[in-house]
């Protein structure tokens, strides 16, 4: 799925893209969109995944390690976008996550 274009705001002359890429941030996980690629991060889980939008829109197939060529790039600009945002106020609230005995993740409330 394309940007959309959106209208000029004041300060700009024409309509156009409104964002080379689209940054976000959760907790542990982030994630960028740019062009049709769709990279997310779990810093927890460190189970990470790229899609391409385009030919992927309901993100069934992972290419993480298909492509680390874009994974880097991508990763570069988010890092990039992060060292410009305030660092998160509040830590999180519950620890919910821990280890069986197989050492998988399991969620606990």
């Amino acid at each position: 799925m394309p940007f959309i274009a959106s209208p000029p705001t004041p300060l700009q002359k024409e309509r156009g893209e409104p964002h080379q890429a689209l940054y976000w941030r959760s907790g542990e996980c982030k994630a960028i969109r740019k062009g049709n690629w769709k990279l997310c991060i779990n810093e927890l889980s460190e189970i990470n995944s790229l899609y391409n939008i385009a030919e992927d829109e309901r993100k069934e197939k992972n290419l993480y390690n298909q492509y680390p060529e874009v994974v880097k790039e991508l990763e570069e600009d988010l890092q990039t976008w992060e060292k410009q945002m305030v660092k998160p106020l509040w830590p999180r609230v519950v620890n919910y996550v821990y280890k069986d005995k197989l050492g998988k993740q399991k969620f606990a409330f």
